[in-house]
């Protein structure tokens, strides 16, 4: 019985011995790539690898390289010096508005129309002024008119006389006196004419010039007030009294304020509209405190929304003082608006152009692999070979990075998640080639041959004592 355990014991040991490892390979090595002896960073891949992993280049190549500050966010203002309150240019009585809060409006709309007892007493006596002027001029008119033409009858007379006594006196039968005296009193009457002729026209200019002075002087007032030149106009050429004037649109835009009602009474300090002209808007972003020396105004800066959209603008002023919330600085940046797309109140981010390096060597970023302090990309060297290379780094913007030195330009680079497998590889080139197996691979081995020879061992004893435990048998029977 003894020995029937011992056997049971044997064969249970034989079960349980692995088996003899016969080779190795080393996990994740691609088909697709062939292991370049003795030198890791060259990593040799087939066309058909290629394709599969979607392998691209990009070659190295020269230019400028903005370098930004992003992204730095904010909000949109209205322009301060495009937001126009309209107060009441005179006193007076709502007749008629027009417009309500958001609709849009052009440079000399009509608002709303107010009824003043003011502009009509300054336009009755303007009227009254003008009149009275015009009545002068048309008396000094007469009177001047009617002693031209007593002035004109009497040279009339004088001038007959004259020439009668000049003919006469060659003759003898006038003296040479009488000529003389003749021809004083016909120049005396002309230059009585003239004068008289001179003095209408200086009558008339002068009362023209109080007529042009009075009526400038209202029109000077009635602006104010908000009569435009041509009604002031019409109130002269028809003589009649205006009491209405109409509060106009001071620039294209959006009404955003209005406090005002037909039949209501309102003065002049009173704010009654505020009209947004939105073609430009302000942007305001914040900046750290440490990005303040990079900032400077007239920078080129790039406002992107939640429309997607992008826009234009410059740095036109750094604020002086901290946000006292954020202790961040406000910048403000100028941005034409000619869509009307970028409205107060709206969130925005900035992306500042500080720096533009010239002419330097480029690569997009996604082909640089980072080794800790080291930076490496894969170099085309040839058809099928791509060899990691070490590069310093410099500037990195917009998805682009600068490399200082170890790359030439045109040289092609591996760029995207390619770049990554080709590294990946590169990592597996370092290790030993299969049938080399690692240390803790040979202590594996020294222990399987342990186990198997015990095994073995184990077995033939339990051969030889079964055959013994068969050939016991035999005999008895």
């Amino acid at each position: 019985m003894k020995l029937l355990r011992l056997l049971v014991l044997s064969l249970l040991l034989a079960a349980l011995m692995p088996e003899v490892p016969r080779s190795w390979s080393h996990e994740g090595h691609d088909h697709n790539f062939l292991r370049k002896p003795g030198d890791p960073t060259k990593v040799i891949i087939s066309q058909e690898g290629q394709s599969e992993i979607g392998l691209k280049t990009e070659s190295a190549h020269r230019g400028d390289l903005s370098i930004t500050l992003k992204p730095l966010l904010g909000r949109i203002e209205a322009a301060e010096d495009k937001n126009f309150d309209v107060n009441a240019p005179i006193s007076g009585v709502v007749k008629e508005v027009r417009v309500v809060q958001g609709d849009t409006v052009k440079s000399g709309d009509t608002l709303a129309i107010v009824r003043s007892t003011e502009l009509a007493n300054v336009v009755a006596k303007l009227l009254d002024e003008r009149a009275k002027v015009q009545a002068e001029k048309a008396l000094a008119k007469i009177r001047l008119e009617r002693d031209i033409k007593v002035e004109e009858v009497e040279l009339a007379l004088v001038q007959s006389k004259y020439e009668r006594q000049a003919k006469l006196g060659p003759l003898g039968a006038a003296s040479k006196e009488s000529v003389e005296v003749a021809l004083t009193d016909f120049n005396k009457a002309k230059a009585t004419l003239e004068a008289l002729k001179n003095q209408l026209q200086q009558e008339m200019a002068i009362q023209d010039a109080r007529l042009t002075q009075v009526t400038n002087a209202a029109r000077s007032q009635t602006r104010v007030m908000g009569l435009s030149d041509i009604d002031f106009d019409e109130a002269i050429s028809t003589n009649s009294v205006i009491a209405e004037v109409p509060i106009r649109a001071p620039t294209t835009g959006v009404v955003t304020f209005r406090d005002l009602t037909p039949g209501e009474s309102f003065d002049t300090r009173k704010k009654i509209f505020t009209v947004l002209d939105p073609n430009v808007v302000w942007v305001v972003l914040e900046v750290f405190q440490e990005q303040l020396p990079l900032i400077e105004v007239g920078q080129h800066v790039t406002v992107d929304t939640a429309m997607k959209t992008k826009f234009s603008g410059v740095v036109s002023q750094v604020a002086a003082v901290t946000n006292p919330s954020s202790r961040t600085i406000p910048l403000r940046i100028v941005v034409d608006n000619p869509q009307w797309q970028l409205r107060p109140g709206m969130f925005a981010s900035g992306e500042i152009t500080v720096k533009t390096l010239k002419e330097v060597i480029r690569v997009p970023e996604s082909a640089l692999i980072e080794e800790g302090a080291k930076a490496v990309v894969f170099v085309k060297r040839n058809t099928f070979m791509f060899q990691a290379t070490e590069v310093a780094v410099g500037a990195k913007s917009n998805g682009l990075v600068e490399i200082k030195s170890g790359v030439k330009e045109h040289d092609d680079i591996a760029v995207g998640a390619a770049a990554l497998q080709l590294y990946g590889n590169s990592l597996l080139n370092r290790l030993p080639p299969a049938g080399a197996p690692h240390e803790e691979s040979d202590r594996n081995w020294d222990s399987t041959v342990l186990l198997t020879g015990v095994g073995m061992g184990l077995g033939a004893s339990a051969a030889a004592i079964l055959a013994f435990f068969l050939s016991r048998r035999t005999r008895k029977g």
